[in-house]
């Protein structure tokens, strides 16, 4: 095998197309290195599920998901609802995450989003998304 020094410099590049990923803001990055992981998993999973969606033009990105809270139990390993309302309490009071209720309006309080009877909306903080 031939060492780095030898190899052809055109080796040494890839082409980002055919990776399936999911752009992530590089402030929830940081500011994962001090969430708890609760917040850590349920920010995971509303980036993944929005920004890790392409629509079918190129950059297209789903803005907002609808998740039941089974749904987020089920993805985030977590079966306590008091857990998981108080990280997404946390998510939304740092302004990471915005929750929606059926007609669009932003829930910003627990007893907001507690009166809701359908499935929230999430989605990342829109100054956070237009930077990725």
């Amino acid at each position: 095998m031939s060492s780095p020094s030898s190899r052809d410099a055109s080796n040494d590049s890839f082409s980002l197309a055919n990776i399936i990923s999911t752009p992530y803001p590089n402030v929830l990055l940081e500011a994962k290195l001090t969430m708890g992981e609760t917040e850590s998993r349920v920010v995971d999973l509303i980036v993944r599920r929005t920004l890790g969606y392409a629509g079918k033009l190129p950059g297209q990105r789903r803005a907002y998901v609808r998740l039941p809270y089974t749904e987020i139990k089920r993805h985030i390993g977590r079966s306590s609802t008091s857990a998981i309302s108080d990280a997404i309490d946390t998510l939304v009071r740092q302004g990471f995450v915005e929750v929606c209720g059926i007609n669009g309006e932003i829930l910003a309080t627990p007893a907001e989003r507690r009166r809701q009877r359908a499935p929230l909306t999430f989605r990342i903080a829109r100054r956070y998304v237009e930077r990725v």
